[in-house]
């Protein structure tokens, strides 16, 4: 019974996923792929060329591109643990899973805003010298609704070669 309903479920939020229209947001140093309906702005403190979020009710994506600045021969290994010094939006994260792959690093975790909790799937990609931070926020159970959305946005990320 129980796959049944998840089944029923999958199918009605993958027909409801698909008819909503897509749109793709070129930028200087990216593009990105996100649902037609959802609002975008500037991410406050950085430049509107290279950095922007993505956002509707509940759940937001940002980018920032050149958030660190490495040298081109620094290992993920190293860039991770500057990460953690460096990257003040960390503060009051509770780290659930963290995982050094071969393109990027991923931190996912709970935080902490005032008086709610927040889940974050956050990813820093390295292109050169430049560090790309690339995160997905929501309400705890926007996280687990908005898996489609978060995918599409994680899979459709790419780096643009200037």
């Amino acid at each position: 019974m129980n796959k049944i309903l998840i089944l029923i479920f999958f199918l009605f939020t993958t027909s409801v996923f698909c008819q909503t229209e897509q749109r793709t947001i070129k930028k200087e140093t990216f593009e990105v792929t996100c649902l037609d309906d959802w609002e975008t702005t500037n991410v406050k403190g950085y430049d509107d060329k290279t950095s922007i979020a993505i956002y509707k009710k509940k759940s937001s994506f940002m980018i920032i591109s050149g958030f660190l600045i490495c040298k081109e021969e620094d290992s993920l290994t190293e860039i991770y643990n500057r990460i953690l010094k460096e990257d003040k939006s960390l503060n009051n994260y509770l780290r659930v899973k963290e995982r050094i792959d071969q393109n990027f690093i991923t931190i996912e975790g709970l935080w902490k805003l005032k008086n709610n909790k927040r889940r974050r799937l956050i990813r820093y990609y390295k292109s050169g010298t430049n560090i790309f931070k690339v995160e997905f926020s929501s309400s705890i159970e926007g996280f687990k609704t908005d898996t489609l959305k978060r995918e599409l946005f994680f899979d459709s990320f790419k780096i643009v070669d200037n």
